[in-house]
């Protein structure tokens, strides 16, 4: 959200709000908290083959010449071509090992049959993840179709968040920055990387 405009401050209070709200359901029901950790703990798996589907997209040497041997955080270790095979086929094996691994033990250890809705079963698990893909697909839908109007109203929203008072637990007039951990954090991010590679043994 800060990325978006908006303040730290009212980002962290909406961020942890809206993370309370969601995690309400799995602490007042085990049953729903058993079945959210089925769900979504397989759901890590596809989102690792997300990850290497982006670097398929993107291109594995481009992504390790681009993003990791020329960025600029200090290191002096490059990696070589191998690592272009390893993140695009070893990988990808692995995951989809893991995908099959997962789908034929919860077929086998399910107490109801795997078409069937069930804390733990396997249609259960493919019914949340397809209900939550369609919703961030309408959403990314009605974000392409009306860009130019919600990135007027969302200026708007952000231009009005400075009629918000500041959160004083995450801002103290009068002590400095140096006790401001907000305003300590911005300046250490954006405090220039040393470079390593000119330091002698």
């Amino acid at each position: 959200m800060v990325d978006w405009g908006v303040k730290r401050s009212l980002a962290v209070v909406v961020i942890a709000t809206l993370t309370f709200l969601l995690g309400v359901p799995s602490a007042v029901n085990i049953h729903v908290l058993v079945n959210q950790d089925f769900v979504w703990s397989a759901g890590l798996i596809f989102s690792g083959l997300s990850m290497i589907f982006l670097l398929w997209k993107y291109g594995a040497k481009n992504f390790r010449l681009n993003m990791l041997n020329e960025g600029e955080d200090g290191s002096d270790w490059k990696l070589q071509g191998a690592f272009d095979y390893l993140t695009k086929y070893v990988l990808l094996l692995n995951g989809l090992a893991l995908l099959v691994w997962w789908v034929v033990h919860t077929i086998q250890s399910a107490d109801v049959p795997w078409y069937q809705l069930g804390n733990q079963s396997l249609m259960t698990a493919f019914l949340e993840w397809f209900a939550v893909g369609l919703v961030l697909l309408v959403l990314n839908l009605l974000f392409v179709r009306c860009r130019a109007r919600m990135s007027g109203c969302w200026s708007s929203l952000v231009a009005k968040q400075e009629d918000i008072p500041v959160c004083r637990c995450c801002h103290k007039k009068g002590t400095g920055d140096r006790d401001n951990l907000i305003t300590a954090t911005d300046q250490a991010g954006e405090r220039q990387v040393p470079d390593y590679s000119t330091i002698n043994n």
